[in-house]
């Protein structure tokens, strides 16, 4: 068998690729296991009558007991007050949703719910969602 310095090239070519393939994979599904939103409410984008009195915060897994931050802000950036985070213990089941009283007062428009906290494996992971309060008709 001829073997030529190509050969030996494109296998060590061959090789480095197999490897940047699994370390990209492992980094991605690493990533995919970060606490995240999977559900709140009011629902991304949606646009309630109400002004509400709870954000409730469904995660992919529990964050660390104490490490979740929420805040609510108008589109310019004022702070609305809210309670402490505390779980919804309405709900049955190991990962219930995690519930912030809103305490301040609500104009109409669009506001922005910013969250981050620590996933079990001590993860940092953050993330937000807007949602809009329509004006009230008379």
């Amino acid at each position: 068998m001829i073997r030529t310095r190509f050969g030996r090239a494109s296998r060590m070519l061959a090789g480095v690729l197999v490897a940047a393939a699994f370390a990209s994979t492992v980094a991605a599904s690493r990533a995919a296991f970060h606490t995240t939103v999977v559900k709140s409410e009011p629902r991304t984008g949606d646009s309630v009558k109400v002004a509400p009195k709870i954000i409730k915060l469904w995660f992919s897994e529990p964050p660390k007991t104490g490490t979740l931050e929420v805040k609510l802000a108008t589109a310019a950036g004022s702070a609305v007050k809210l309670g402490p985070v505390k779980p919804d213990t309405t709900v049955k089941g190991d990962n219930p949703p995690l519930m912030v009283d809103v305490q301040g007062p609500m104009a109409p428009g669009t506001y922005r719910v910013n969250w981050n906290a620590i996933a079990p494996d001590g993860d940092a992971s953050k993330g937000n969602f807007s949602f809009k309060l329509l004006p009230s008709k008379p």
